[in-house]
């Protein structure tokens, strides 16, 4: 059953000021040491923020002591906290959720005993459905939010900046927790715009991964390649406007045709040297995130007896493998 993202997720006590709620309740903690949480656990520890980073790998976490960071041709190495045990959890009063989507469920059984009842969550993920997964979690605040900014782990523990700098979160100004999600990003660099209709928020950037995601899997080409790529170009801006159709048709406001385009265009040139998740998965053998997303837009679409025959051909095309 699909959330009603339209209603508020934060019910929040008042709080003096969005810092004194963040002094309340840090440190902050990252679920995922894969690329995103990497580069989210090394920005915030370079702009002095406590960070704690859970992997779900005991072996790994032991080897890591700090998260190597690449950005403009620079690098530095950031001590940063990584474990494998979800009680770590319990220290922490902010918690970013980066895993896969099929991850997610698996990963909100694990932390749900340990997470405060004040604590404050923001699911930054690809695709629909990790919301749904994390609602049985008893805490403060759930509220999605996405990241546009490129990423890629050259090595373990070794992540490189590829480009694009932006995160937006379902909130308004008048939120505390809201505003204080916003500080804590916006110290560690980040772009953060506030967005009050949480299902524009996650579709928009859904109906984007739809068209780029699978698309760059499919070709094994980097983002910046695919507005240049004839075929892949052109089966991008089926996807996004079959997508984006049957979004507006159930009800979800989107930008119009024109702008997505730009949008999908702009995204391509500000990450173009990285290699999507997708395809970062494809070429090591890893299960890909498409049943969240252009599964997802497939099952909307049927459960609104709307047909997606760019979508579904798609899908029925990553099965064969």
């Amino acid at each position: 059953m699909e959330l009603d993202l339209r209603a508020r997720y934060a019910v929040c006590k008042p709080y003096a000021s969005d810092t004194a709620l963040i002094m309340q309740s840090t440190p902050i903690m990252i679920i995922g040491p894969g690329a995103i949480g990497c580069l989210l656990a090394a920005r915030m520890a370079r702009a002095g923020l406590e960070v704690r980073l859970l992997d779900y790998r005991e072996d790994r976490a032991a080897r890591l002591r700090q998260i190597r960071l690449t950005e403009e041709g620079h690098t530095s190495d950031m001590p940063v906290r990584v474990s494998a045990d979800p009680g770590i959890v319990a220290e922490c009063g902010w918690l970013i959720v980066c895993v896969k989507a099929f991850q997610t469920a698996e990963v909100a059984g694990r932390i749900a005993p340990f997470v405060k009842p004040d604590a404050s969550i923001l699911s930054l993920q690809n695709g629909l459905g990790n919301l749904e997964a994390l609602q049985g979690i008893r805490c403060r605040d759930l509220r999605p939010g996405v990241i546009n900014a490129g990423a890629r782990l050259a090595a373990e523990g070794h992540v490189h900046a590829t480009g694009g700098n932006a995160i937006a979160i379902t909130g308004t100004p008048e939120d505390p927790v809201a505003k204080a999600w916003q500080r804590i990003l916006t110290q560690a660099g980040f772009g953060v715009q506030l967005e009050p209709d949480a299902q524009r928020l996650l579709w928009t950037k859904l109906v984007l991964n739809a068209a780029i995601n699978p698309v760059t899997a499919l070709y094994r080409i980097p983002n910046g390649d695919l507005p240049h790529h004839t075929e892949a170009a052109a089966l991008a801006r089926d996807l996004l406007l079959e997508s984006a159709r049957i979004a507006r048709s159930t009800g979800i406001t989107l930008d119009a045709d024109d702008i997505l385009k730009e949008r999908l265009l702009a995204i391509c040139a500000t990450t173009r040297e990285n290699r999507s998740s997708m395809l970062c998965d494809v070429e090591a053998g890893r299960p890909t995130e498409i049943d969240a997303i252009n599964g997802a837009i497939l099952r909307h679409a049927h459960s609104h007896d709307l047909a997606a025959p760019v979508n579904e051909k798609l899908l029925m095309t990553f099965a064969r493998g």
